[in-house]
């Protein structure tokens, strides 16, 4: 039997904004799409509120009226609802222990963003945009397509940088992720009543500073939804290795440019 003849592919109009794409998670099963007579390949990840004027992404995912479609094992997730974790960090320097939240935030979140900050309470021990460019490392060596350094959240203040996350994905989940060392601190930091009972919450445990009731019951009176990870992040802190810097507690991308920057006391003489 031949094989069917597909209609022409779509012609977008240029420019347009660029897709994000994944692999299907399960493509052994099938979803149904309400827009679609056919059914597509990807379960976990699509949803029907695929805007009803596109016929067809270049992957030939189906987001239209179509009355022949093509399935594929990639997904537009740019028009799916995602759950991001958010991530924001001094970075001063960026060690081991955030290279292991990363990894666990990668295995329980569809997307990770991550950038440099200045905190308002601490003193850096090298400009925002060097730590910048520290974790632009670190997040190179993870290469990781789901894992993206969005540097232009950083702001001093959380308010501000949520307001910019959710216009830059006003259609996903975000989940705003700390440390538990920062959870007691969290309460006092500028305008938190305002915007902790408007967004999610994750703590990542850290060895050394134990999650008290007490860091709990404060966050969840000013209205916080927290979720407790299940990870434990080793005891490798950035405060350590400015006055005493080691090489195998930073990641494997980031020790060279602190030598090559002269950074935190070292020199490549």
């Amino acid at each position: 039997v031949a094989a069917p003849a597909w209609p022409p592919p779509h012609r977008w109009r240029s420019p347009r904004r660029h897709w994000r794409f994944t692999q299907a998670v399960a493509p052994v099963n099938s979803w149904p799409n309400t827009y679609s007579t056919h059914r597509v390949v990807n379960p976990e990840r699509c949803s029907n509120d695929w805007p009803d004027a596109i016929p067809s992404c270049v992957t030939g995912c189906i987001a239209g009226h179509c009355v022949h479609s093509k399935t594929s094992v990639l997904c537009c997730l740019d028009m799916v609802q995602q759950r991001i974790a958010l991530f924001g960090t001094s970075a001063d320097p960026p060690t081991r222990g955030h290279q292991a939240l990363l990894e666990q935030l990668l295995h329980r979140y569809d997307r990770v963003a991550t950038w440099a900050s200045d905190n308002p309470m601490k003193q850096h021990g090298a400009p925002l945009s060097v730590r910048a460019m520290l974790l632009k490392a670190l997040v190179g060596q993870l290469s990781s397509p789901n894992l993206e350094l969005t540097q232009d959240l950083s702001s001093p203040f959380t308010m501000e940088t949520l307001h910019r996350a959710h216009q830059r994905w006003p259609q996903h989940t975000l989940v705003f992720v700390v440390g538990s060392d920062l959870a007691a601190q969290i309460p006092h930091w500028k305008q938190a009543d305002q915007w902790l009972s408007q967004c999610h919450m994750a703590i990542a445990p850290r060895q050394g500073w134990p999650l008290t009731a007490m860091a709990l019951a404060d966050l969840t009176r000013c209205g916080a939804s927290v979720e407790v990870l299940d990870v434990e992040i080793p005891a490798s802190a950035s405060s350590e290795q400015r006055r005493a810097p080691q090489p195998e507690q930073v990641p494997s991308a980031v020790w060279p440019l602190q030598l090559a920057h002269n950074l935190y006391g070292l020199n490549t003489t």
